[in-house]
């Protein structure tokens, strides 16, 4: 185990003896305390550290160095807030991204310590490049009382410089729907809870390994319904060209497109009439994975105290992972361990639309017709690849309007 010590003074306000003398301002400091647990990786010698609030501020972002560093942010008041740290190094031919994230820390004490457990992974080949989850820009289709939906999609990109097989992979989403609560998990054979992700539907890309080729800086477009959606209301995305299709057979919504490779059902069910696969609506965590072996569609887990019906996913085969939510105060309850995504995107600001049936002004903090997209390396160009620090709020930038295949 190896810990790394930096140390925060911080200058903040004492609540109690500002109600009586508001021109006193108590200094403190608080010890972040870095632990890894990576065998026989080094640790970067630098580490980025990023202090917001609740409410997604950043109050303080610095670099320093890995040994022993002391350094002074000034000006910061008592409060909660949410502590990422990150770092890069290449061992053994192979980039290890360390991130870490500790979520409504109160910083309220002189000389606490908080300590922040790093997790290492590998960059990954395959990544999510956009997704739009918020869908339809609060707008309703003619005759229609709920915000349109069904414009939804995940695009998938080779951030590699070799050919990437899509044959067998999985995506699937992250119990539960709404980051509004964390689950807790209880598993049999003396498996850790914690080295697993839960997920409620999984879908798998067709194929027998060598079908379906994506080339390096080349991505594909998964859509729930593959159609023009600009038809239904302006504004949105045509999926006609997505390369392949969520269809649930028992929906009587949307026909099938022949045209448009089927992703097949491994895990989840659903009902009839309706029901669509429509998880980006309210703020998903989604996963690409690759499974070990066959993924067995009768057997289930359930969170404690729930009867949700979800599999059981080894965190070591996470090739990548996105974690969105409504707002940033609901990161707290985020459902990807640091290890696939240390942050979240989420939206900056909620969207007002006037209901077209009862003519009252609303509030959504989804349905907001914004995408989100993963930065360039290269600033606005392409072609040297994709950020990737598995930290989605340092990774991804918000988007007026979705885009397909953008910048390519």
């Amino acid at each position: 185990m190896k810990k790394l010590f930096i140390a925060f003074a911080v200058a903040a306000f004492c609540f109690a003896a500002c109600q009586e003398k508001p021109e006193e301002i108590k200094s403190f400091s608080a010890n972040i305390v870095l632990t890894s647990a990576e065998a026989g990786v080094p640790l970067p010698a630098e580490f980025n550290v990023k202090v917001t609030s609740q409410e997604g501020t950043v109050v303080f972002e610095q670099t320093v160095a890995a040994e022993g560093a002391k350094f002074i942010v000034e000006n910061i008041l008592s409060g909660i807030y949410n502590v990422s740290v990150f770092g890069v190094n290449n061992f053994g031919g192979i980039t290890y991204n360390f991130s870490g994230s500790l979520n409504s820390v109160a910083i309220t004490q002189e000389g606490q310590t908080i300590e922040v457990t790093l997790a290492a992974s590998k960059e990954s080949a395959l990544l999510f490049k956009e997704i739009f989850y918020v869908g339809g820009s609060g707008r309703f289709p003619e005759g229609s009382s709920q915000p349109y939906r069904d414009d939804n999609f995940f695009e998938i990109f080779n951030n590699s410089s070799v050919d990437a097989y899509l044959d067998g992979l999985c995506i699937a989403n992250v119990a539960p729907t709404v980051a509004s609560e964390v689950l807790t998990w209880e598993l049999d054979g003396g498996r850790n809870a914690k080295d697993y992700v839960y997920c409620q539907a999984i879908w798998q890309f067709p194929g027998n390994g060598k079908d379906f080729v994506l080339k390096p800086g080349k991505s594909v477009v998964l859509a729930s319904i593959p159609i023009d959606h600009t038809k239904i209301i302006s504004g949105t995305v045509d999926l006609s060209s997505a390369d392949f299709e969520f269809f649930v057979e028992n929906q009587n919504i949307y026909a099938d497109n022949p045209s448009i490779p089927n992703m097949v059902l491994k895990f989840g069910k659903f009902g009839n009439g309706a029901d669509r696969y429509l998880p980006t609506v309210m703020g998903p965590a989604m996963i690409l994975f690759k499974p070990e072996g066959e993924i067995d569609n009768s057997t289930f887990v359930s969170p404690v105290g729930k009867a949700d019906q979800c599999k059981e996913i080894p965190i070591s085969s996470v090739i990548d992972g996105v974690e969105a939510v409504q707002k940033a105060d609901m990161v707290e309850f985020k459902r990807l361990p640091a290890a696939i995504d240390g942050g979240a995107v989420y939206m900056a600001n909620s969207v007002k639309y006037v209901h077209p049936l009862i003519g009252m002004e609303m509030t959504s903090w989804d349905h907001t017709g914004i995408s989100f997209s993963r930065k360039y390396k290269n600033g606005t160009d392409i072609t040297g690849g994709l950020v990737d620090t598995n930290n989605s709020t340092e990774d991804f930038v918000a988007n007026d309007t979705p885009v397909i295949r953008r910048g390519l």
